[in-house]
Protein backbone atom coordinates (compact mmCIF):
# COMPACT_ATOMS: atom_id res chain seq x y z
CA UNK A 1 0.00 0.00 0.00
CA UNK A 2 1.75 2.86 -1.53
CA UNK A 3 -0.79 5.45 -0.63
CA UNK A 4 -0.06 8.50 2.17
CA UNK A 5 -2.78 8.64 4.68
CA UNK A 6 -3.97 11.99 3.62
CA UNK A 7 -4.24 10.34 0.30
CA UNK A 8 -6.59 8.04 1.84
CA UNK A 9 -8.90 10.72 3.98
CA UNK A 10 -9.15 12.40 0.79
CA UNK A 11 -10.59 9.31 -0.44
CA UNK A 12 -12.86 8.79 1.89
CA UNK A 13 -14.46 12.23 2.19
CA UNK A 14 -14.80 12.16 -1.76
CA UNK A 15 -17.14 9.29 -0.92
CA UNK A 16 -17.35 5.77 -2.42
CA UNK A 17 -14.94 5.20 -5.36
CA UNK A 18 -13.99 2.06 -6.53
CA UNK A 19 -10.25 0.77 -7.34
CA UNK A 20 -8.41 1.23 -10.24
CA UNK A 21 -11.75 3.69 -11.82
CA UNK A 22 -13.61 1.03 -12.43
CA UNK A 23 -17.56 2.34 -11.77
CA UNK A 24 -19.52 1.07 -8.44
CA UNK A 25 -23.24 -0.67 -9.52
CA UNK A 26 -26.04 1.65 -8.42
CA UNK A 27 -27.46 -0.62 -6.29
CA UNK A 28 -24.01 -0.76 -4.01
CA UNK A 29 -24.09 2.86 -4.70
CA UNK A 30 -27.58 3.42 -3.28
CA UNK A 31 -27.22 0.77 -0.14
CA UNK A 32 -24.23 3.08 1.04
CA UNK A 33 -26.17 5.84 0.74
CA UNK A 34 -28.99 5.33 2.49
CA UNK A 35 -29.87 4.19 6.29
CA UNK A 36 -31.40 1.28 6.46
CA UNK A 37 -35.29 1.14 7.22
CA UNK A 38 -34.52 -0.50 11.15
CA UNK A 39 -31.75 1.92 11.43
CA UNK A 40 -34.04 4.67 10.80
CA UNK A 41 -37.07 3.28 13.18
CA UNK A 42 -34.82 2.80 16.06
CA UNK A 43 -32.89 6.11 15.59
CA UNK A 44 -34.30 8.68 18.56
CA UNK A 45 -34.07 12.31 18.07
CA UNK A 46 -30.90 14.13 18.34
CA UNK A 47 -32.45 16.06 21.71
CA UNK A 48 -35.45 14.84 23.78
CA UNK A 49 -35.92 17.04 26.53
CA UNK A 50 -38.04 16.60 29.71
CA UNK A 51 -41.61 18.99 29.31
CA UNK A 52 -40.62 19.38 33.62
CA UNK A 53 -37.73 19.98 35.38
CA UNK A 54 -36.84 17.13 37.99
CA UNK A 55 -35.91 17.87 41.67
CA UNK A 56 -34.18 15.27 44.15
CA UNK A 57 -36.14 14.63 47.49
CA UNK A 58 -35.66 12.02 49.86
CA UNK A 59 -39.30 11.44 51.00
CA UNK A 60 -40.36 8.06 52.67
CA UNK A 61 -43.83 7.16 51.19
CA UNK A 62 -45.96 4.24 50.47
CA UNK A 63 -46.86 3.30 46.95
CA UNK A 64 -50.42 1.27 46.28
CA UNK A 65 -51.14 -0.58 43.24
CA UNK A 66 -54.84 -0.12 43.35
CA UNK A 67 -56.15 -3.36 41.42
CA UNK A 68 -53.82 -5.67 43.60
CA UNK A 69 -54.54 -3.62 46.63
CA UNK A 70 -50.62 -3.86 47.17
CA UNK A 71 -49.02 -1.35 49.87
CA UNK A 72 -45.15 -0.86 48.59
CA UNK A 73 -43.13 1.21 51.01
CA UNK A 74 -40.21 2.89 49.50
CA UNK A 75 -38.80 6.42 48.94
CA UNK A 76 -39.59 9.32 46.37
CA UNK A 77 -36.09 10.28 45.28
CA UNK A 78 -37.31 12.63 42.60
CA UNK A 79 -40.08 14.67 41.89
CA UNK A 80 -41.80 17.28 38.71
CA UNK A 81 -45.06 18.82 38.45
CA UNK A 82 -45.65 15.57 36.13
CA UNK A 83 -44.91 12.33 38.36
CA UNK A 84 -42.09 10.98 40.44
CA UNK A 85 -39.54 8.40 40.98
CA UNK A 86 -40.49 6.05 43.87
CA UNK A 87 -37.36 3.81 45.14
CA UNK A 88 -39.15 0.68 46.99
CA UNK A 89 -37.40 -1.09 49.87
CA UNK A 90 -37.77 -4.31 48.50
CA UNK A 91 -34.54 -5.95 46.53
CA UNK A 92 -37.75 -6.81 43.62
CA UNK A 93 -39.00 -4.63 41.05
CA UNK A 94 -41.65 -6.49 39.27
CA UNK A 95 -42.68 -5.11 35.72
CA UNK A 96 -46.38 -3.11 36.29
CA UNK A 97 -46.32 -0.71 33.72
CA UNK A 98 -49.58 0.87 33.21
CA UNK A 99 -50.91 0.10 36.72
CA UNK A 100 -52.93 2.91 38.83
CA UNK A 101 -51.21 4.15 41.73
CA UNK A 102 -51.54 5.89 44.77
CA UNK A 103 -48.41 7.97 46.39
CA UNK A 104 -49.23 8.64 49.84
CA UNK A 105 -46.74 10.34 52.25
CA UNK A 106 -46.98 12.57 54.98
CA UNK A 107 -50.43 13.91 54.70
CA UNK A 108 -50.28 14.27 50.96
CA UNK A 109 -51.77 11.52 48.45
CA UNK A 110 -50.84 11.99 44.59
CA UNK A 111 -52.74 9.54 42.10
CA UNK A 112 -50.69 8.39 38.90
CA UNK A 113 -49.75 5.29 37.08
CA UNK A 114 -46.38 3.40 36.28
CA UNK A 115 -44.98 4.45 33.19
CA UNK A 116 -41.42 3.43 33.71
CA UNK A 117 -40.03 0.60 35.54
CA UNK A 118 -36.20 0.64 35.59
CA UNK A 119 -33.41 -0.48 38.51
CA UNK A 120 -33.82 2.83 40.53
CA UNK A 121 -37.21 2.47 40.75
CA UNK A 122 -40.94 2.95 39.21
CA UNK A 123 -41.47 6.31 37.27
CA UNK A 124 -44.68 7.70 38.20
CA UNK A 125 -46.55 9.82 36.02
CA UNK A 126 -49.29 12.00 37.90
CA UNK A 127 -52.94 12.00 36.62
CA UNK A 128 -53.33 15.38 37.05
CA UNK A 129 -50.15 17.70 36.71
CA UNK A 130 -49.02 19.27 40.24
CA UNK A 131 -48.71 22.84 40.72
CA UNK A 132 -45.66 24.36 40.49
CA UNK A 133 -46.32 26.02 44.26
CA UNK A 134 -47.27 22.56 45.19
CA UNK A 135 -44.20 20.66 44.39
CA UNK A 136 -41.91 23.91 45.49
CA UNK A 137 -44.20 23.50 49.08
CA UNK A 138 -43.25 19.76 49.35
CA UNK A 139 -39.49 20.67 48.22
CA UNK A 140 -39.28 22.98 50.84
CA UNK A 141 -40.34 20.29 53.22
CA UNK A 142 -38.90 17.27 51.83
CA UNK A 143 -36.54 18.70 48.99
CA UNK A 144 -32.94 18.00 48.89
CA UNK A 145 -30.53 21.33 49.09
CA UNK A 146 -27.69 21.15 45.75
CA UNK A 147 -24.68 19.86 47.87
CA UNK A 148 -27.07 16.76 49.49
CA UNK A 149 -28.33 15.99 46.27
CA UNK A 150 -27.41 12.54 44.82
CA UNK A 151 -26.07 13.15 41.08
Amino acid sequence: MSETISTLRQRLRSGPVASAGAAIPARRQFALQTEGMLTRLLKRPAAWVRRHERFACCIVAVLDIIDKDVPIDGLVTEISQGGLLFRPATRFIFDRRGSAVLVRFGDEELAGSIVNVKATGYGVRFHEEAQPEHIQALLARFGLSGDDAVG
